[in-house]
């Protein structure tokens, strides 16, 4: 294994090209507030029930959404109702169907050109606005049964049982708790963002999503101390090895679920193991003890799709250049952080 330091390259590439900084951030929050006033305002108008409460879900929540070219976001924003209010006309309980058809229909406002007609989805409905971005809305129902115990059902096919904030605690919790107390904290959650900006840099790859690529890190990851280098290889490593045995499950993390989340996105899975197949290959000079630093630092220019690396190859042939570089951590100054985390976690 080379003895060649890239982490604070690769940890200023994620802080200025990867991680969504945080005007885009307050951005998306306040997409979500016009949307969720256009449904409750809708609902009101068809004088049916508004929602009790919302819940803001996905990458969003788990601070995992990246970087996107022409602002081409998805933000996940649950709307949960009581099940006493989910009516039909006749008294009974509204379809699971008919449940997403009423907030489709809500959302429907002809006073709004939207890019595409709000859709419903088999688990949500998808609104598409004109500025590039979209928004799904899963549709729960709320009750309480006889022994008092709480129900969370979501809408698709039927009402089926799914508390919508599983996925997003889960991941919160093990983060900081897997990943090392360095000076950059939640190592774990970084190689999550690391992995989906690679499966985004080729406009024409259709890998798995962002829920799936959170599983497959939270099992395989190994945590490395103040090194992301070391710990982002040794990941893609490991997933492609489990990927060549065969195994290309990513299982729910509550051991109560039996739900695998590659189920029916094989296709996807398939293209992940390509994908790794053909540029995992390039960096391989890592592993090698005479690799120089120019020649790590271009292997992820090359993995990533980016010249974004070519600033720290120039200082490798300037040396004069190199207080670009902090003296606690080795941070460079030139990689600035778009919405001010320092800690980019």
């Amino acid at each position: 294994m080379t003895t060649v330091n890239t982490h604070a390259e690769l940890f200023a590439f994620y802080g200025s090209e990867v991680k969504l900084p945080e005007d885009n951030r307050k951005e998306m929050k306040e997409r979500r507030k016009t949307n969720r006033k256009r449904l409750n305002n809708g609902l009101i108008k068809n004088k049916m029930p508004t929602p009790t409460h919302h819940l803001i879900q996905g990458s969003y929540a788990m601070y995992t959404m990246v970087q996107r070219p022409n602002d081409d976001y998805d933000i996940d924003d649950g709307a949960c109702f009581s099940r006493d209010e989910l009516k039909g006309a006749q008294g009974a309980d509204k379809t699971a169907l008919a449940a997403r058809q009423m907030v489709r229909d809500a959302i429907d406002d002809d006073s709004y050109r939207f890019k595409k007609k709000p859709e419903c989805l088999p688990k949500c409905v998808r609104v598409h606005y004109a500025t590039g971005y979209h928004v799904d809305i899963p549709v729960y129902r709320e009750w309480t049964d006889d022994d008092g115990t709480e129900h969370h059902e979501l809408a698709a096919a039927d009402w089926i049982e799914s508390d919508p904030q599983i996925i997003t605690n889960w991941f919160k919790k093990v983060v900081p708790e897997k990943s090392p107390e360095d000076n950059q904290p939640y190592q774990m959650r970084r190689l999550v963002c690391l992995l989906k900006a690679w499966a985004s840099s080729r406009e024409s790859w259709n890998l798995p999503s962002g829920l799936i690529f959170s599983v497959l890190v939270d099992e395989l990851y190994v945590p490395q101390r103040d090194r992301d280098d070391i710990a982002f290889h040794a990941l893609l490593k490991t997933i492609k090895a489990r990927l060549d045995r065969g195994d290309k499950t990513a299982q729910h993390p509550d051991p109560e679920t039996d739900e695998n989340f590659a189920s029916g996105r094989e296709a996807k899975m398939d293209s992940l193991q390509a994908k790794l197949d053909e540029w995992l290959p390039k960096l391989e000079i890592l592993d090698d003890p005479d690799c120089t630093k120019k020649q790590a630092l271009d292997a992820w220019n090359k993995f990533f799709n980016t010249h974004y690396f070519d600033q720290y190859i120039e200082d490798e042939d300037n040396p004069e250049n190199r207080n670009c570089f902090v003296a606690m951590g080795g941070i460079p100054k030139k990689a600035v952080d778009k919405g001010g985390d320092t800690t980019f976690g």
